[in-house]
């Protein structure tokens, strides 16, 4: 299939570009997720402090809040 080691090592070269490219790629995949959740959470915590923090804890509100903070762990 490779006639020379330069061939060989032309394609070990490109799939280790290939991997490199992925790994930036979810990096950065990464961090765009992290700051939408912030976002999220940051225009929302106004409201959230309104409408179920300040209020007696009832099974809605429990609810509400368990599965938000859950993600955060």
């Amino acid at each position: 299939m490779f006639e020379n080691y330069a061939s060989l090592a032309a394609v070990g070269t490109f799939l280790g570009a290939c991997q490199y490219g992925n790994a930036r790629f979810g990096f950065h995949t990464h961090v765009a997720f992290v700051a939408l959740v912030l976002f999220d959470y940051s225009i929302t915590f106004g409201r959230e402090i309104d409408l179920f923090w300040t209020r007696r804890l009832s099974g809605s509100s429990v609810l509400f809040l368990s599965s938000r903070y859950i993600s955060l762990l």
